[in-house]
């Protein structure tokens, strides 16, 4: 009996410091540095230069200080044996390419990756944005009068203008980029403007918003597949800011993580 009750007692302390154990997750909502076919591009001309390497040494050398194990980057996760050979290339000095070196995940991914032999993993789950239901909702209802008591006519709130990264140094334009303000002005377009895409039993505009949720949950996933709990202690997710903002309310809601802010990794 005595021996039941230690062996339950040890169970339970076991369980209570593993459920206290989180793991750190550094979310870093990114621009493309490259030509995208994204609607909210950047253009990024002087990545080459001696300043912006700088900043880029400068943002690695923070996020290796911070003890970053493994990352996550927005690459299909089919093509994991190519994002390798990629890396390895970079590696071993190799890796010429401007376009292919122009990519964020080699900036910053690469750079940080290189430094201790990180694991670098393609955790996004491709699938393009099917626009042509809401062009049809928009062409049946062209001539649609608009009703300025509708929720949807509610005036545009982000008149905030942020700083251009032309005038911005690296650091301090991730931070801008990740924050409350911004990742809100980030997905208003899929939590407002979609959602008047219907009526009644007609929800055009919820099915275009849930097919890019659908597609970050399938990233969430990928990571969390990925994930080695007795090593991967602190973790980057390098993607695009449209899922790292999404991406952020799953791992919001999920006990063994705890969120940190780029603020806290840049000081």
């Amino acid at each position: 009996m005595k021996k039941a009750l230690l062996f339950l007692l040890i169970g339970l302390t076991s369980f209570a410091q593993t459920k206290n154990e989180k793991i750190k997750i550094i979310l870093m909502g990114t621009f493309h540095y490259g030509a995208t076919g994204d609607r909210n591009s950047t253009s990024f001309k002087d990545l080459f230069s001696e300043k912006r390497q700088k900043e880029l040494d400068f943002i690695t050398s923070k996020l290796n200080a911070f003890g970053v194990k493994k990352i996550f980057v927005e690459t299909d996760f089919r093509q994991q044996k190519k994002s390798d050979s990629l890396y390895d290339a970079y590696k071993n000095g190799v890796l010429k390419d401007s376009v292919l070196l122009r990519r964020e995940e080699v900036q910053v991914a690469f750079r940080l990756g290189k430094i201790n032999n990180l694991p670098i993993i393609a955790a996004d789950n491709r699938q393009d944005l099917d626009y042509s239901p809401m062009n049809e909702y928009e062409k049946k209802h062209k001539d649609d009068k608009p009703n300025p008591d509708s929720f949807f006519e509610v005036p545009y709130p982000f008149t905030e203008k942020l700083k251009k990264l032309s005038e911005t140094p690296l650091p301090d334009y991730y931070i801008q980029l990740n924050s409350p303000y911004a990742r809100q002005a980030n997905q208003y377009d899929y939590l407002h403007y979609a959602m008047a895409y219907g009526e009644k039993d007609d929800f055009t505009g919820e099915q275009f918003t849930l097919s890019f949720y659908d597609r970050n949950l399938k990233i969430y996933n990928n990571i969390l597949r990925s994930i080695d709990i007795k090593k991967d202690k602190v973790i980057l997710v390098l993607f695009g800011a449209a899922h790292t903002n999404i991406i952020r309310q799953f791992f919001v809601n999920h006990p063994y993580f705890e969120i940190i802010e780029l603020e806290t990794v840049f000081k």
